[in-house]
């Protein structure tokens, strides 16, 4: 693909993120990128949407498609909680558990999380604070829950973020059956936060293993 196509390419879907769907400061961010002489960061942003690997999602974070951002993420819970639904369509009450690391943005992106289950009646056991990945294994099978997923980037530099979604069992999404069926559910409705639902959605603390509220 010669440049100029792709330019115009990734000018076109930039220029979606400019609609009312997006709030401000990603809007700003998307302006930026457009107004500067220097297209890298707006190809590198939008030239592809962020994949679901070996596990889940991994970026840089910041706006646009192949970034680590709250659309990126809702769409990817909006997916997962779509698979769900398939998955369990007999279960009275599908839940999951959601945890994050210390990283920038974490909590926001975790909260996210919560909430797009949330909505969709899913419960949400949403850890209180920070947590290492081993203990979202234990809460997963310690409250029964089908899914769960973890923010976090591992050992990749600052800049980045990622989205590791488990199954029951806590095995990591590997298959590419699982991988296309997640892709495939990828959208994201962007007012969640108004159909979301406090009976399904519980703050978990497992210091002394209980959960709160």
């Amino acid at each position: 693909m010669e440049n100029k196509e792709l330019l115009a390419q990734v000018t076109e879907k930039a220029q979606m993120w400019l609609g009312e769907g997006y709030d401000e400061e990603t809007k700003a961010e998307v302006r930026r990128m457009l107004d500067a002489d220097d297209k890298t960061e707006l190809i590198e942003s939008f030239y592809k949407d962020l994949e679901f690997g070996t596990g889940g999602l991994r970026g840089i974070m910041g706006a646009g498609s192949n970034r680590m951002n709250i659309y990126t993420v809702g769409a990817a819970t909006q997916g997962l909680a779509n698979y769900l639904k398939e998955a369990f369509p007999d279960m009275p009450q599908i839940s999951v558990v959601v945890g994050h690391d210390v990283r920038n943005n974490s909590r926001k992106f975790a909260e996210i999380v919560a909430d797009i289950f949330s909505a969709n009646g899913i419960k949400v056991y949403l850890f209180d604070t920070f947590r290492p990945t081993p203990e979202l294994s234990f809460a997963i099978r310690e409250l029964g829950c089908q899914s769960g997923v973890n923010i976090t980037a591992s050992h990749n530099p600052k800049e980045y973020n990622g989205y590791k979604a488990y199954w029951s069992v806590f095995r990591r999404w590997i298959k590419d059956q699982y991988r296309v069926k997640f892709q495939s559910f990828g959208v994201v409705h962007r007012q969640h936060h108004d159909a979301v639902s406090e009976d399904c959605f519980l703050q978990v603390a497992f210091d002394a293993v209980q959960i709160e509220g």
